[in-house]
């Protein structure tokens, strides 16, 4: 077939042509080949990459993670510290101790050494006047106020008193007991405790007063005393539910205190002992 195309130039022509047309085929096929190859090597080279890529993202994230278990992270902010509570303010009132005295009325208690004591007017067993000034002249004297007979603390203090009586008027000083009891109570203290110094009724709360020492006892207390017999109105020439602190006062020839001692506490009184050994220096 190829020679008798070769003898008929139009049919050479046309077998040119069509070998032409199929050599352009052959190409463009190999061309396709080649280019699917090429299209696939590449895909999966970006496949392999972005893995490879993801791994090392993967590995820095684990690095990451491992380095904060390694290392602390930034510290947690403390936390605020509680408020201090306030102090009360000094103008406020203080709140009475439960159970004795509402001494919102006074912020001292009892008068101080160096100052002149007061005078007042008092009453003996027979509902007779006494000043008390009358004892100064003659001191140095001793004054103790006691809440009344009926208080154990009391009398315990007046019967120490009694015992060390000698050594005291050794000293060259003289005692003198008050309460606000009536005066017929005031002698049945002074039975009781066979006292042979002066037991004095302060009636009308002038020396408590003067000294500094008056006090009204709670609703609460007066409650509870009633709970164990003690009626203070009964007691007291005033009728009142009110006491004086315990107090004790060395007061010198011219009417000045030298000694003194008061407190809230009525258990706490002063060694009769330390007080004389303080009037012998006067």
């Amino acid at each position: 077939m190829l020679k008798n195309s070769l003898g008929n130039p139009t049919a050479a022509l046309m077998l040119a042509a069509g070998l032409a047309a199929g050599l352009a085929a052959s190409v463009s096929m190999t061309g396709c080949e080649e280019s699917g190859v090429t299209t696939t090597s590449t895909a999966s080279d970006e496949a392999d990459h972005d893995h490879d890529h993801d791994g090392e993202d993967h590995d820095h994230e684990d690095g990451d993670h491992e380095h904060g278990d390694d290392e602390a992270g930034d510290p947690e902010p403390a936390e605020p510290e509680a408020d201090e509570p306030e102090e009360p303010a000094d103008d406020e009132p203080a709140e009475p101790e439960p159970g004795d005295a509402d001494d919102s009325e006074s912020d001292e208690i009892g008068l101080g050494i160096g100052t002149s004591a007061p005078d007042a007017t008092l009453f003996d067993a027979e509902g007779s006047e006494v000043a008390l000034t009358s004892f100064y002249e003659n001191g140095p004297v001793v004054v103790v106020f006691y809440r009344g007979g009926w208080c154990t603390y009391c009398n315990q203090s007046l019967a120490a008193w009694q015992s060390q009586i000698d050594s005291l008027t050794e000293a060259g000083g003289t005692l003198v007991a008050i309460s606000p009891e009536k005066p017929d109570e005031t002698a049945t203290t002074q039975e009781k405790a066979a006292a042979s110094f002066t037991i004095l009724s302060d009636a009308n709360f002038e020396a408590a007063d003067g000294f500094k020492l008056r006090f009204r006892l709670e609703e609460n207390t007066i409650t509870a005393y009633r709970g164990y017999g003690i009626d203070l109105a009964e007691h007291n020439a005033n009728g009142e539910w009110e006491l004086p602190h315990s107090g004790t006062f060395v007061i010198d020839r011219d009417g000045v205190i030298r000694w003194a001692s008061a407190s809230e506490d009525y258990s706490v009184r002063p060694d009769p002992a330390e007080v004389i050994a303080f009037v012998a220096m006067l």
